[in-house]
Formats: structure tokens, sequence, C-alpha cells
């Protein structure tokens, strides 16, 4: 190593550790903390003819895919939970300690290797070269986040039919909406007439709004406060409509998250002290919902819930939960804010938050999947969103 790389590098690591006290919520009662995130912004899935922004030139990597905005809000978010928990997490990366998963999905999997960029600058042993301060950390799939059965409802055929009950909502003309169709048919070159086009367009706008891009004029009149609430909604319904539908894409991550809180709890898993999921929209939703959020409205790209395991002797149980939430952006994510939760009101003891969610969690998955004949659940939305 050359004089100045070792001045460097030695810059870089003292410069840092005189930094890494004890983060704020690195405090002794903490012993499990559980990362949920949505992936980095992207480059839009869908277009229409009179664009703006259409030149691949503003999405050179293609469709849905992580973008620069997007992979600097995940390596921030990383930056972001070591000055918060630094103290709790140890200096250097012990893969006994930390994991990260991420559906099987390029965006998610990307945005997951980000963020652990982002966590876990090398130190010391770690640094394995001169001027590259960033070292691997492996990304494991998680198959029991189901939030791809929105995109792909016939792998589950339960959640199939459920969803195929939202068809006529999707594939209608909505007079309720008959303004906003209107408008977006003037201005956008296509003939927007069903609420899943309306869902098209609102994606692209999103993901120029979320990259920068100057959008056009006239969705100042609708976009984003007006269309959001709508979105949310109809995308609500098109995936977790219900019990059911929240059990099928979701319980089994629900159950998942349940199961490390109680290892903890009895002290059956020692060893970890953070776990880290990057999903999707459906992925945050059905968590949102399970917490009591029956009305949640869709979440920003890089967004992150955090759930924390606390002991605590005034509770029941000993044990109390503690649930943040980040909202990011693509200039840095915000200091994370303690939920109040509809279902386990604060302080939340652990016992009523693990009852309170039991019931989004299926028996049997595969089994339920094949059920086609139980009833279907009341939905949770029943009032439309009025504009």
């Amino acid at each position: 190593m050359s004089g100045l790389g070792r001045w460097v590098v030695s810059v870089l690591c003292i410069g840092y550790s005189i930094a890494d006290l004890n983060g704020p919520r690195a405090v002794s009662s903490l012993k499990l903390v559980i990362v949920v995130a949505k992936h980095g912004t992207k480059a839009p899935m869908y277009s229409f003819p009179n664009d703006p922004n259409l030149s691949m030139k503003n999405w050179p990597d293609g469709a849905g895919q992580v973008t620069k905005v997007g992979k600097m809000q995940m390596f921030r978010l990383g930056q972001l939970l070591r000055k918060l928990y630094n103290g709790f997490l140890s200096e250097i990366y012990l893969k006994e300690k930390f994991q990260i998963e991420a559906t099987m999905v390029e965006r998610t999997m990307l945005s997951a290797a980000t963020l652990a960029a982002g966590l876990w600058p090398p130190r010391r042993h770690q640094m394995w070269h001169d001027t590259i301060y960033w070292q691997p950390v492996p990304v494991y799939p998680n198959f029991l986040d189901k939030s791809l059965l929105a995109l792909n409802p016939s792998m589950c055929p339960r959640y199939y039919k459920e969803q195929n009950e939202t068809v006529k909502l999707f594939n209608e003309r909505d007079p309720e909406y008959k303004d906003i169709f209107d408008l977006m048919t003037l201005n956008t070159g296509a003939n927007v007439t069903t609420c899943s086009q309306m869902y098209m367009v609102w994606e692209v706008l999103s993901s120029q709004l979320e990259n920068d891009l100057p959008l056009p004029h006239w969705t100042k009149e609708i976009f984003p406060e007006k269309l959001l609430p709508i979105i949310s909604r109809i995308y609500r319904i098109a995936t977790i409509r219900n019990l059911k539908m929240v059990r099928l894409v979701n319980g089994l991550f629900i159950e998942y998250i349940m199961t490390m809180m109680n290892m903890k709890k009895n002290n059956t898993s020692p060893d970890v002290t953070m776990y880290v999921h990057v999903g999707h929209d459906v992925t945050l939703l059905a968590l949102l919902t399970a917490l009591g959020y029956q009305e949640a409205q869709i979440l920003s790209s890089g967004t992150a819930l955090i759930f924390e395991l606390h002991l605590n002797p005034a509770m029941s149980s000993g044990w109390e939960v503690k649930v943040l939430k980040v909202v990011n952006s693509h200039e840095e994510p915000a200091q994370p804010a303690l939920m109040d939760l509809p279902s386990c009101t604060h302080p939340c003891d652990f016992n009523v938050f693990l009852t309170n969610t039991a019931k989004y969690i299926p028996t049997n998955w595969a089994r339920e999947c094949e059920d086609l004949n139980s009833p279907s659940d009341i939905p949770f939305v029943v009032h439309p969103v009025r504009q």
C-alpha cells in the first residue's frame, strides 16, 4: 500500500471511529432489530405516448431497474441504521450477528446489497483494497415474502380467486373518477378508461418524481396529493383487500418475524441482533394492515419499518415491541418516527403484539392456497375515496 493510500484509509477509519459513539437507539434494553424496507426508487415499468421523460437517457438500465437515486437511497438508509444502532451493532460485519434478505427480484436484491454497503463499511482486517471502502455482504433469498403473487396470482389458486373479485373494478370505467380519466386521456396520448390504466400513469409519474425529473404541467392538478389515496385504495383492493389475501401474500413472512422475536425472547437464538429484509409495496402494506393500519397508503421507495424487541419488566410478558417508520427520499432518509399501533397501543406488550397478529398467519399456507370453497372475508376497505 502506498503512503498516500495508508494515510487515506487511516483517516477514514480513525475519523469514523471517533464519531462512533453509541447510536440513540442502542439502549441496554434492546435485544433484536428487524428492518423491513421497500426497494429503492426504480425506472417506471410502463409509459404513455406523451411522456416527456420517456427517453432512455433517463432510464439507462431499463424498465423497473433501480436507478442511481434509488441506490443512493438504500446506501443512506444503511448509513442511518449504522448511526441509530451503532454500539448495539458490532463494529465489524459478523455473519452470526447480522442477516439481510430480499425477494428474488433484481431491484430488491440490488437494493439490499446497497443498503448493506452503507451499513457495513470495512474495518480493520476487512479492508481488502487500498482505495475501495466497501466489502461484500451476502444477500440471501427470502421465499416467505409472497409479494410476487400480486403480479402472478396463479401461483396460489385461492389468491387468484380473491384477486379476480376485483377485476370489475380494474376493467371498467368507474364514474367516480371520470374527471381524472378525462384529464389523463387528454394529456397522456393514451385512452385512459380503467383504474388499472390510471395506476399505470401513477406508476410512471411516481418514478419520475422520486428520480427528481420534471413532471408535465398538467399533473399538478391531481398528482400526487389527489391521486395518492385513490391509487392506494385501488392497490390495496387488488392485493390485500381482506384477511385471507393478507394471510396468503405475506402471512408466512409475518410468522417469520414473530418467530424471530419469540426465539430471541426465549433465548433460543442469542446471536442474531439485526435482520433486514428488502421487499415491495405489498410487503409493507400487508405488515401495516397486520399492525392495524387497514387503510394505509402506498409508501415511497426506500421507506422502512423497524421492529425493536426490548426487555421491559413493567410489561406482563417482560418484553416490549416498538415499531418505527423511516421515510426515505432522494435526498436522505428522515429520522425514524415511533408508531402508536392501532393493534397494540404504546407501550406494546409482546404478548399482545403476538396475539393481535396471529390471525394473519396461515395454519397451512399450501392448503389455504388450494381452498377455493371457503367463504371470502369481509373486505377491509368498504368506503370509496371521494374526490
